[in-house]
């Protein structure tokens, strides 16, 4: 007769060693599916956190990621092919070059991807990055009009040295410059990572600060013969202006040729120059007065036959030196200056020659009043 209960517990055996043997097996897959994290000796992962119970990770970034701030991770001497982001706002230590059971440093761990910092701080020791840091730098650039322009750049890594000219200056993206001459000028900025590498980025650009400034020929003044006026600016630039004593804007007249002044009559020009990097400089004014005009002088009273003792008076028709004699020679700038009525001798014929000069360099002909004066006997 068969054993019903024997065979019963062969039964519950044998299930019972399938479910420890599933178990088992559970238990090795979910170690396999968790490869990140082992808190034990770690000499099989690459990467741990140090402590007196160190905890084992994949990639750079699994053990960065459940750092704490002063954390030590420490990473064998082999090579990751990954990007580390250092954004945390935490101070981690990286040491890299360990031998397999992390008890000496023998060589470098070599990160081919890019070490970047946006928060916190990684020092960082025997690590190599095959992709250097990056540098842009968007500021300054072209023309700038301002003497101490912005200074702006982003690196993905690494520390940061600038120059401006080639000269090592204590600034930082965000600062400004100090005051730079007019003219062209070098920023260059170099980020150095953890490994020693450096790469750089250089601009050239322009400072253009000062405003142009613009000069007549000739400059204002009186003249007495027609006059064009040539407007040149010390830069390229476009210069505008006025001559009916309005201030020029923009869109006044442009500059292209000598300007021709109108004759008799006082001219205000106005004017200033723009430059291309947008300076402008003050409005500038000079005035022309351009008179072709002679003066004319009048006697009063009018050379004739007189019985009684006379003075002269010489007027002129505008502002004017009058010359004149009274001997019958031709007067010149060196004869005598009318000031004051001019005393004629009696019982004789005198000859008045004179003429006006005026102050555009205008003279008159000259002319000439005959007077005789026979003063009557007592």
């Amino acid at each position: 007769m068969r054993d019903v209960h024997a065979e019963k517990g062969i039964v519950n055996t044998a299930k019972r060693q399938s479910a420890l043997f599933i178990l088992f097996w559970c238990a090795l897959i979910y170690i396999a599916l968790i490869p990140t994290k082992i808190s034990f000796a770690c000499t099989d992962l690459p990467v741990r956190i140090a402590g007196s119970n160190p905890t084992c990770y994949s990639t750079l970034q699994a053990a960065y990621d459940t750092a704490s701030d002063s954390s030590v991770i420490q990473s064998k001497n082999i090579t990751f092919f990954e990007n580390l982001n250092v954004n945390r706002g935490i101070s981690v230590t990286l040491q890299g070059g360990f031998n397999s059971d992390y008890s000496a440093v023998t060589g470098f761990t070599e990160v081919k991807g890019t070490i970047t910092t946006s928060a916190g701080a990684l020092t960082a020791g025997n690590i190599r990055t095959t992709s250097t840091p990056a540098v842009v730098i968007t500021s300054p650039a072209g023309v700038v009009i301002v003497a101490t322009p912005l200074l702006s750049y982003s690196v993905m890594s690494g520390s940061v040295r600038v120059y401006v000219d080639n000269n090592l200056v204590s600034k930082v993206s965000g600062n400004n410059l100090d005051a730079l001459a007019d003219g062209t000028h070098t920023v260059r900025v170099e980020a150095t990572d953890a490994a020693g590498t450096t790469q750089s980025a250089q601009v050239t650009f322009t400072v253009d600060a000062m405003a142009p400034t613009t000069t007549p020929a000739p400059a204002g003044g009186l003249f007495n013969t027609a006059q064009s006026v040539t407007l040149s600016s010390s830069e390229t630039a476009t210069i505008y202006y006025t001559t009916n004593n309005t201030t020029p804007t923009t869109a006044s007249n442009v500059y292209v040729s000598p300007i021709s002044l109108a004759t008799n009559i006082t001219t205000t020009l106005k004017y200033f120059a723009k430059d291309a990097a947008g300076n402008s400089e003050a409005v500038k004014t000079s005035v022309y007065t351009i008179d072709t005009l002679a003066p004319t002088t009048t006697p009063a009273p009018a050379g004739g036959l007189f019985n009684t003792a006379q003075s002269v008076t010489l007027s002129s028709s505008e502002t004017a030196m009058i010359y004149y004699t009274t001997n019958n020679t031709t007067p010149t700038t060196e004869s005598n200056v009318y000031v004051s009525p001019i005393s004629l001798v009696t019982n004789t014929t005198t000859t008045l020659n004179y003429f006006a000069k005026d102050t555009a360099g205008n003279s008159e002909a000259v002319k000439t009043a005959v007077y005789t004066v026979h003063a009557r006997s007592l």
